[in-house]
């Protein structure tokens, strides 16, 4: 059995929703542990001193999957560089999944597989209008091909982690939750 270390991450939202973290050290602790052969669970606390479980079961299992970089789910952190950079990817997922977690129903793209589809709101400053019209006349296409990383951690991988919950899938390692085989469109 590994040992797990339990953190407390304490944040705010700004006028946009991103997340401000409030704790002190955030990016060295959180390298620290990550680069540690221990496990990681997250408990965010939000202003207010609420702690939401669903959102700390995704958030860590986004963590789990980071860490573990396993094959069978798309590996959301793809730097080799000690977790350096896992700081920034961490906030700017839990900023992308407490957007999803509000407003869950919007978003003109459609993310599928065989047997699910979810919606993902990707904001027009990474679509252009000529990349819109690309989608719609050529029809759906493997998501991982068509986004830069920051669109995949910040736009559709909360809404796939949210979509995996929702489906009881959150922890399930097979072709059906490994975002690699799903395709993109709009609606």
């Amino acid at each position: 059995m590994t040992n797990t270390v339990t953190y407390y991450l304490r944040y705010d939202l700004d006028e946009n929703r991103n997340v401000i973290i409030q704790n002190e050290s955030f990016d060295y602790m959180i390298t620290d542990i990550m680069n540690k052969s221990c496990g990681l669970k997250l408990t965010l606390i939000d202003r207010f001193g609420i702690v939401n479980s669903k959102t700390d079961d995704i958030v860590n299992e986004f963590v789990h999957d980071c860490k573990e970089r396993d094959e069978n789910r798309y590996c959301p952190y793809l730097y080799d560089d000690d977790y350096e950079m896992f700081p920034i990817v961490l906030k700017n997922f839990i900023s992308g999944l407490l957007k999803v977690l509000k407003t869950p129903y919007e978003g003109d793209f459609d993310v599928f597989n065989s047997k699910t589809v979810f919606r993902v709101d990707i904001p027009s400053e990474y679509v252009s209008d000529e990349k819109r019209e690309e989608f719609l006349g050529l029809g759906p296409d493997y998501l991982i091909a068509q986004f830069s990383q920051n669109v995949i951690v910040e736009n559709v991988l909360p809404a796939f982690y949210l979509n995996l919950f929702n489906r009881g899938k959150l922890s399930e390692k097979s072709l059906d939750t490994n975002l690699r085989k799903y395709k993109i469109g709009l609606h």
